[in-house]
């Protein structure tokens, strides 16, 4: 054998171990693909306690605002109802007024007429 054709012979064995060195087997590409279907369901897993975790918070924060909700509104309706009475004691104290000015005036009209 020449020295070009061992030349080139000492490559060709180089490139094979080199990618027999560098290459993948089916194990262990079935072994990465195991591995990551495990931190794939560990993420899942951890995302659904998550979201789990924010929904029950979100509840518990709907709870407590529709529990303001309904005192304001309770105190709305007491409110309304304070105004109500306070304009119809303003009202019949307004009718009383207006009544004691009309006699107070046929009064006077008496009095002048005197």
């Amino acid at each position: 054998m020449d020295n070009g054709t061992e030349q080139k012979i000492d490559e060709i064995l180089e490139v094979v171990r080199f990618i027999k060195d560098n290459a993948s087997t089916q194990e262990s590409v079935d072994d990465l693909g195991n591995n990551l279907g495990k931190r794939i369901e560990g993420v899942e897993n951890n995302l659904t306690r998550k979201i789990e975790g924010v929904e029950n918070e979100l509840s518990g924060l709907r709870s407590e605002l529709q529990s303001v909700k309904d005192e304001i509104l309770l105190e709305i309706k007491k409110l309304e109802d304070k105004t109500q009475t306070d304009h119809d004691a303003l009202a019949r104290d307004y009718v009383k007024l207006v009544r004691r000015v009309e006699v107070l005036e046929n009064q006077f009209k008496r009095l002048q007429a005197v």
